[in-house]
Protein backbone atom coordinates (compact mmCIF):
# COMPACT_ATOMS: atom_id res chain seq x y z
CA UNK A 1 0.00 0.00 0.00
CA UNK A 2 1.52 3.46 -1.07
CA UNK A 3 0.32 6.02 1.49
CA UNK A 4 -0.11 10.01 -0.43
CA UNK A 5 1.65 12.43 0.59
CA UNK A 6 0.43 14.49 4.04
CA UNK A 7 -1.48 17.45 2.30
CA UNK A 8 1.01 20.24 4.80
CA UNK A 9 3.95 18.94 3.19
CA UNK A 10 5.65 19.00 0.04
CA UNK A 11 7.46 16.56 -1.66
CA UNK A 12 11.24 16.48 -1.52
CA UNK A 13 13.77 17.18 -4.69
CA UNK A 14 15.61 13.97 -5.23
CA UNK A 15 19.51 14.60 -4.39
CA UNK A 16 21.74 12.39 -5.72
CA UNK A 17 23.90 10.50 -3.41
CA UNK A 18 26.81 9.89 -3.71
CA UNK A 19 29.10 6.93 -1.85
CA UNK A 20 32.13 7.99 -0.12
CA UNK A 21 35.32 6.16 -2.05
CA UNK A 22 37.05 3.15 -0.33
CA UNK A 23 40.67 4.50 0.65
CA UNK A 24 42.96 1.03 0.00
CA UNK A 25 45.40 2.66 2.31
CA UNK A 26 42.99 3.21 5.35
CA UNK A 27 41.60 -0.31 4.76
CA UNK A 28 45.71 -1.26 4.74
CA UNK A 29 46.02 0.48 8.16
CA UNK A 30 42.95 -0.55 9.68
CA UNK A 31 43.63 -4.11 9.23
CA UNK A 32 47.41 -4.01 10.94
CA UNK A 33 45.28 -2.31 13.45
CA UNK A 34 43.27 -5.20 14.20
CA UNK A 35 46.53 -7.66 13.98
CA UNK A 36 48.54 -5.41 16.63
CA UNK A 37 45.83 -5.55 18.65
CA UNK A 38 46.17 -9.09 19.10
CA UNK A 39 50.06 -9.04 20.02
CA UNK A 40 49.55 -6.15 22.66
CA UNK A 41 49.60 -6.68 25.96
CA UNK A 42 46.07 -5.01 27.47
CA UNK A 43 47.15 -1.63 29.67
CA UNK A 44 45.87 -3.65 32.74
CA UNK A 45 48.33 -6.35 32.20
CA UNK A 46 50.85 -3.78 31.66
CA UNK A 47 50.50 -1.45 34.80
CA UNK A 48 49.43 -5.11 37.03
CA UNK A 49 53.18 -6.05 36.15
CA UNK A 50 54.97 -2.93 36.66
CA UNK A 51 53.48 -2.52 40.43
CA UNK A 52 54.21 -6.30 40.87
CA UNK A 53 58.05 -5.39 40.11
CA UNK A 54 57.98 -2.66 41.66
CA UNK A 55 56.64 -3.45 45.15
CA UNK A 56 58.73 -6.68 44.93
CA UNK A 57 62.17 -4.66 43.83
CA UNK A 58 61.33 -1.83 46.57
CA UNK A 59 60.06 -3.93 49.30
CA UNK A 60 56.50 -1.40 49.45
CA UNK A 61 53.66 -2.16 51.00
CA UNK A 62 51.30 -0.70 48.79
CA UNK A 63 51.59 1.31 45.17
CA UNK A 64 49.61 2.96 42.64
CA UNK A 65 50.29 3.86 39.07
CA UNK A 66 48.73 6.94 37.88
CA UNK A 67 48.57 7.23 34.14
CA UNK A 68 48.06 9.74 31.54
CA UNK A 69 44.35 10.26 31.02
CA UNK A 70 44.42 13.79 28.92
CA UNK A 71 46.08 16.69 28.41
CA UNK A 72 46.71 17.36 31.88
CA UNK A 73 45.64 14.80 33.62
CA UNK A 74 46.37 11.75 35.49
CA UNK A 75 44.30 9.18 37.02
CA UNK A 76 44.79 5.95 38.85
CA UNK A 77 44.87 2.59 36.37
CA UNK A 78 46.18 0.21 39.04
CA UNK A 79 47.09 0.12 43.10
CA UNK A 80 47.44 -2.62 45.42
CA UNK A 81 46.89 -1.41 49.09
CA UNK A 82 45.42 1.96 48.30
CA UNK A 83 41.82 2.73 49.22
CA UNK A 84 38.81 2.86 46.89
CA UNK A 85 38.95 6.87 47.49
CA UNK A 86 42.11 7.07 46.62
CA UNK A 87 41.58 4.48 43.31
CA UNK A 88 39.90 7.37 42.03
CA UNK A 89 41.70 10.00 42.47
CA UNK A 90 43.32 12.19 39.43
CA UNK A 91 46.10 14.55 38.99
CA UNK A 92 46.59 17.74 37.10
CA UNK A 93 49.28 19.35 36.19
CA UNK A 94 49.20 21.99 38.96
CA UNK A 95 49.70 19.19 41.42
CA UNK A 96 52.99 19.26 43.10
CA UNK A 97 53.71 15.47 42.75
CA UNK A 98 53.24 16.12 38.58
CA UNK A 99 55.12 18.93 38.43
CA UNK A 100 58.62 17.08 40.35
CA UNK A 101 57.56 13.97 38.64
CA UNK A 102 56.30 14.73 35.07
CA UNK A 103 57.59 18.29 34.22
CA UNK A 104 60.76 17.78 36.28
CA UNK A 105 60.96 14.45 35.24
CA UNK A 106 62.49 13.71 39.27
CA UNK A 107 62.36 10.66 41.64
CA UNK A 108 61.71 11.43 44.51
CA UNK A 109 61.91 9.90 48.38
CA UNK A 110 59.94 11.07 50.75
CA UNK A 111 61.12 10.07 54.34
CA UNK A 112 57.95 11.78 56.24
CA UNK A 113 55.52 12.69 54.46
CA UNK A 114 53.76 14.84 57.06
CA UNK A 115 57.05 17.41 56.25
CA UNK A 116 55.25 17.68 52.95
CA UNK A 117 51.39 16.85 53.97
CA UNK A 118 49.71 19.96 51.89
CA UNK A 119 51.76 19.48 49.22
CA UNK A 120 50.65 16.22 48.79
CA UNK A 121 46.89 16.86 49.21
CA UNK A 122 44.50 14.51 47.06
CA UNK A 123 47.59 12.07 46.17
CA UNK A 124 46.62 8.38 46.44
CA UNK A 125 48.92 7.05 48.95
CA UNK A 126 50.01 10.63 50.92
CA UNK A 127 48.67 9.65 54.14
CA UNK A 128 51.66 6.83 54.36
CA UNK A 129 54.36 7.55 56.28
CA UNK A 130 56.82 6.77 53.26
CA UNK A 131 56.81 7.52 49.64
CA UNK A 132 58.42 7.08 46.77
CA UNK A 133 57.59 8.36 42.95
CA UNK A 134 59.05 8.15 39.94
CA UNK A 135 57.58 9.17 36.19
CA UNK A 136 57.43 6.37 34.01
CA UNK A 137 57.72 6.65 30.13
CA UNK A 138 58.53 10.27 30.39
CA UNK A 139 54.84 12.16 31.11
CA UNK A 140 53.39 8.79 30.68
CA UNK A 141 52.67 7.70 34.10
CA UNK A 142 53.74 8.22 37.86
CA UNK A 143 54.46 5.22 39.89
CA UNK A 144 54.11 6.24 43.98
CA UNK A 145 55.15 3.60 46.10
CA UNK A 146 54.00 3.49 50.05
CA UNK A 147 55.47 1.80 53.54
CA UNK A 148 54.75 2.52 57.10
CA UNK A 149 57.90 0.70 58.04
CA UNK A 150 60.51 0.93 55.90
CA UNK A 151 62.30 4.30 54.16
CA UNK A 152 63.18 4.10 50.80
CA UNK A 153 66.64 4.85 49.56
CA UNK A 154 68.35 6.13 46.82
CA UNK A 155 69.56 2.91 45.41
CA UNK A 156 66.23 1.13 45.56
CA UNK A 157 65.13 4.37 43.53
CA UNK A 158 67.70 3.93 41.04
CA UNK A 159 66.36 0.55 40.61
CA UNK A 160 62.25 1.76 40.52
CA UNK A 161 63.57 4.64 37.90
CA UNK A 162 65.40 1.01 36.01
CA UNK A 163 61.90 -0.70 36.25
CA UNK A 164 60.27 2.72 34.71
CA UNK A 165 62.91 2.72 31.80
CA UNK A 166 62.32 -0.86 30.82
CA UNK A 167 57.98 -0.81 31.33
CA UNK A 168 58.04 2.08 29.12
CA UNK A 169 57.52 0.72 25.49
CA UNK A 170 55.48 -1.50 26.86
CA UNK A 171 53.19 1.29 28.66
CA UNK A 172 53.52 3.14 26.06
CA UNK A 173 52.02 0.76 22.99
CA UNK A 174 49.22 -0.53 25.66
CA UNK A 175 48.20 3.41 26.31
CA UNK A 176 48.34 4.12 22.21
CA UNK A 177 46.08 0.93 22.20
CA UNK A 178 43.67 2.01 24.52
CA UNK A 179 43.41 5.66 22.73
CA UNK A 180 42.73 3.93 19.32
CA UNK A 181 40.24 2.04 21.39
CA UNK A 182 38.39 5.08 22.52
CA UNK A 183 39.20 6.94 19.01
CA UNK A 184 37.08 4.28 17.31
CA UNK A 185 34.17 3.61 19.72
CA UNK A 186 32.03 5.88 18.13
CA UNK A 187 31.56 3.84 15.32
CA UNK A 188 31.00 0.78 17.34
Amino acid sequence: MIAAPHPGIAPQASRAVTAPSVNPRINAELHAALDAASVVVPLADVTTAILGEAIETMGAAAAVLLVRAGVDLWRVQAGVGESAAEHRLELTADSWLVQQTIQQQLALVIDDSDLVRERLQGVPLASWRYLAAAPIGGEAAILILASEDTAFDESLVERLVAIGAEAAPLLHQAMLLRHVAQSLHRFA
